[in-house]
């Protein structure tokens, strides 16, 4: 097999980069849109994962591509990523039931405190307002 060019392997790590980062990006605008009353806690969340995720892709790298060289390893990180993009289709169509359904899990209601009205009684615990 040709040996690649150093760029090839740099491009493709800068287009996974990019894809990690405007996935975050257009994930979290979601979320903070569809998930208002808890979006610190989901906004977190996802820094982490996202954190975790660049961790052990740096990480782990150079070791896969050693064993199984470059063109492997970067198809590899192509599938993954675009696996990964490729659930805004499944949201775009059952978006709207995941969020109901989502609202009245129990992780949801009596851990985080999920309710419509969380983020009023918030907003009056601030300004020390009684109903």
């Amino acid at each position: 097999m040709k040996s690649l060019d150093w760029t090839i392997p740099t491009l493709g790590l800068g287009f996974i980069s990019f894809s990690c980062a405007s996935a975050t990006n257009v994930s979290l605008t979601y979320v903070v849109d569809a998930y208002r009353p808890i979006a610190g806690e989901t906004i977190v969340t996802q820094l982490a994962f996202k954190s975790c995720f660049g961790f052990l892709l740096s990480f782990y790298t150079n070791p896969w591509i050693q064993e199984i060289g470059y063109t492997k390893a970067f198809g590899s990180m192509a599938g993954i990523s675009s696996a990964i993009l490729m659930l805004w289709v499944p949201l775009y169509i059952w978006g709207k039931q995941v969020r109901r359904a989502t609202m009245k899990w129990d992780l949801m209601t009596k851990t985080i405190g999920w309710n419509e009205d969380r983020e009023v009684r918030m907003i009056l615990r601030v300004f020390r307002i009684q109903c």
